[in-house]
């Protein structure tokens, strides 16, 4: 028998202690709600995010997505002393985060998208060499004529400046993390957890796949 079978009784349990967890952290932390329109923000996935950059101390964070993680993590890289570039295709989300932004080391970046064969990318992205990338954009109504789950190919882009220990963090987006893991190679340790609808990976080498 597997052990996701053996375990399957105990997710609720986890989930529930995992829920208690995620907002006596977040209880610390100044969430900054803007717009009546935002989407409620997960507990669980911002105080992991919180948690992974206070703990592995990255100095450059690239987010695909802007929202609620945007604030969290710039507060997070205010305490190690690192910065988060942020992509989004909006406008307006952009606008309603930099609005609640204080001092935090975020930078925060408008691109179009672009549809190329199977997938997509953003247009504009920032020069740098990302320790951390947390994927979570672009929302499907920023995609020209797509008809499907988003399938981002923008990790893709940074993959040969990457170095050993940097953390891919994908907020659901299963077919996009098919897609990436197919195109990456081994080099990478997956980590999927469905009932978070959350992957993580970290890049074990580089080089050939």
């Amino acid at each position: 028998m597997r052990l996701r079978n053996l375990l399957f009784p105990y997710y609720p349990i986890r989930d529930r202690l995992l829920g208690l967890w995620a907002r006596r952290y977040l209880s610390k932390l100044n969430i900054r709600k803007g717009s009546a329109s935002e989407l409620p923000p997960k507990a669980i996935d911002l105080a992991l995010l919180h948690r992974a950059i206070i703990t592995r101390r990255p100095k450059v964070v690239l987010e695909f997505g802007v929202g609620f993680s945007t604030i969290i993590m710039g507060q997070a890289l205010k305490q190690v002393g690192g910065h988060l570039w942020t992509v989004d295709a909006s406008k307006a989300w952009l606008e309603n985060t930099r609005a609640k932004l204080t001092d935090e080391p975020v930078t925060l970046i408008h691109s179009a998208v672009q549809v190329t064969g199977m997938c997509h990318r953003y247009v504009e992205l920032p020069d740098i060499v990302p320790d951390m990338i947390n994927l979570d954009g672009p929302d499907k109504s920023d995609i020209p004529g797509w008809d499907g789950p988003p399938i981002s190919a923008d990790v893709l882009h940074y993959l040969p400046r990457l170095q050993p220990g940097c953390l891919l963090v994908i907020d659901g987006r299963f077919t996009n993390v098919e897609y990436l893991k197919s195109m990456c190679g081994s080099r990478w340790e997956w980590r999927r957890d469905d009932r978070l609808r959350r992957t993580e990976a970290v890049l074990k080498s580089v080089g050939a796949t």
